[in-house]
């Protein structure tokens, strides 16, 4: 168990700017999303209800990405918005590894699996969604107010005028290409427009993007404003992390040195374990059960190019259900057979999709190789 589960987030910010070279943990990066719901709610925002990522809460995608996605019934106007609005925590899957998944030279910034974490409020209420947002970063994660930047359009004057008026660290403008700043929701007529905000890595000068402040609007004009963050994004770039995946404290050297191999084969277990124990499986028809087969492939071919054994491999579907609480839904034993299933499947395949050819290429390549 980490030694820094008990302090909490500013103690941990603080340290890392001393230069302190903090150990990661998932308690502490669970303390990120609970500060926020506290935050939140302390503000008057009522919370709601998450949905499993792989529900058709959202019949515009195959897994909830965003917990936008799960509170469409407020921006379409089924709902109605009172008090100080709505907020969400919501676990979310991010499915741009998956495209990639056999080439090997890639390392992804970014892990499959997430919370995602989202405050829903009336558009009249933009000045005060944004000076919550920045109260989050300094009053509940220790970050000092010149530590966090501003990216925005000058093509959206409502928002300029709302992160000039709240004291941060700089605000750039027009720094990025038009399309950094828009948002399509999959709804007819409605677009979002953003600013977003980043703050500093304690251990150098770099900014990276943590969180957006988006405004939406229909045909009609603006109706909604939206604080959407992710877990760890947030907990990395608080750290100093050198990689995202880091934030959840499994450290997997005893069985894949490579580091590259090694945070690709956590990304697909864990993606896998999370879906497997909502009830999905990679033999179903639809597109879900499509992209669980994807992740499961992935498992088998970092697991191969790692040297790991199904022993394991086992042993760290465990680790990641241990440290995401994950007791109800999962068959370890279900994906191990599974996994060995497509290896013998993939010694003789009768046909062979592009994906799969794509792990048979990896594979070939890595043995001629080594």
């Amino acid at each position: 168990m980490s030694q820094y589960n008990s302090i909490s987030l500013p103690e941990i910010r603080a340290m890392a700017e001393t230069g302190d070279n903090v150990e990661p943990s998932t308690p502490q990066l669970q303390l990120v999303a609970s500060e926020f719901a506290r935050h939140f709610s302390q503000l008057g925002y009522y919370e709601q209800t998450p949905v499993q990522i792989s529900s058709k809460a959202d019949p515009t995608v195959r897994l909830i990405g965003a917990p936008i996605s799960v509170l469409k019934p407020y921006i379409a106007q089924e709902r109605t918005l009172v008090g100080g609005g709505v907020y969400l925590i919501q676990d979310c899957i991010r499915t741009h590894n998956v495209y990639n998944l056999s080439e090997t030279k890639l390392d992804p910034e970014y892990g499959s699996f997430f919370k995602g974490m989202c405050a829903l409020s009336r558009y009249d209420r933009l000045g005060a969604v944004a000076c919550n947002a920045v109260s989050y970063f300094t009053d509940y994660l220790g970050v000092s107010p010149e530590d966090i930047e501003a990216n925005v359009s000058s093509s959206n004057a409502d928002l300029v005028d709302v992160i000039r008026d709240i004291e941060i660290g700089n605000i750039n403008i027009d720094s990025k290409k038009l399309s950094y700043y828009q948002h399509t929701y999959g709804m007819d007529g409605v677009r979002g427009y953003n600013l977003n905000l980043a703050i500093k890595n304690p251990h150098n000068d770099s900014f990276k993007d943590v969180g957006n402040i988006i405004a939406i609007e229909n045909k009609t004009g603006p109706i909604a404003v939206e604080f959407a963050i992710g877990d760890t994004t947030t907990y990395g770039q608080l750290l100093g992390l050198n990689h995202i995946l880091e934030s959840y404290g499994i450290n997997l050297e005893k069985y894949c040195s490579e580091p590259r191999f090694s945070r690709r084969l956590l990304d697909t277990v864990m993606t896998s374990t999370v879906l497997y124990a909502e009830g999905l499986r990679p033999a179903g028809t639809d597109n879900r059960a499509r992209l669980l087969r994807s992740y499961m492939k992935g498992i088998f071919l970092y697991k191969q190019l790692s040297d790991v054994s199904y022993e394991g491999v086992q042993d760290i579907i465990k680790l990641v259900a241990d440290k995401l609480s994950i007791s109800e839904g999962l068959s370890v034993d279900e994906m191990i057979i599974w996994l060995q299933h497509y290896e013998q499947w993939l010694a003789e395949p009768i046909t062979v999709s592009k994906e799969d050819a794509a792990i048979i290429n990896a594979l070939h390549v890595a043995r001629k190789t080594n």
